[in-house]
């Protein structure tokens, strides 16, 4: 059977860590789920949001070693002044490796279930009158129709599929922020702390960890 022919209970617009969690959960509760990624592959390109605290990881995922860069017990605040202040976090925190995170979660979602599809482009919803019933979009260069009870969209702060549905998703730019990510390498640091400069010098208006 053509994959984009069934009749799904959910399909899911995103395979980042939302998308995944929901499929990872519905697939568990007996609803079959699509999830359609637009990118080649989960986790790449890397995304923002590599800090979390524990408590908030463990509500929805028990831990996996392989997620985490570095475990973080501690903060450190740089004032303009070069003033710093430093304290001990009431809970423990994580910095991920994003890529392993993502893919991990979606990995995990397909094991109990889920179909993932990578480089499928969602461009539309299918109504009928009110309703949503499904999506469009095209997948390795050809068009495709399937529908669904249910419709999420995980696919980032300004949804287009909220967009298509009425929802008001749109950011105004005074309310966006921008920013810059390096990989280094050969630099001394240490790993349990989150050090954040605020100054003017580094990054006016905003903060460098």
């Amino acid at each position: 059977m053509n994959l984009f022919s069934r009749q799904f209970d959910c399909i899911v617009v995103g395979g980042g860590p939302a998308g995944s969690t929901f499929a990872d959960i519905a697939s568990q509760n007996g609803l079959s789920v699509l999830v359609l990624e637009k990118d080649r592959e989960i986790g790449v390109p890397v995304r923002c949001g590599e800090a979390v605290s524990d408590k908030g990881l463990r509500i929805f995922h028990d831990i996996e070693q392989e997620w985490i860069n570095a475990t973080i017990t501690r903060i450190r605040l740089v004032a303009p002044n070069e003033t710093v202040i430093e304290f001990d976090l009431n809970e423990s925190g994580y910095i991920l490796d994003r890529k392993i995170f993502d893919s991990a979660l979606a990995q995990k979602a397909a094991e109990n279930g889920a179909v993932i599809k990578t480089k499928a482009y969602v461009d539309g919803l299918i109504f009928d009158e009110d309703k949503i019933v499904g999506v469009t979009g095209t997948f390795l260069g050809e068009p495709f129709q399937v529908t669904a009870k249910i419709i999420v969209g995980a696919d980032g702060v300004e949804s287009r599929v909220g967009r298509w549905a009425g929802l008001p998703t749109h950011v105004k730019l005074k309310d966006m922020e921008s920013a810059i990510q390096e990989t280094v390498t050969g630099i001394d640091v240490e790993t349990h702390i989150f050090e954040f400069h605020l100054s003017r010098n580094w990054s006016p208006g905003g903060y460098l960890w």
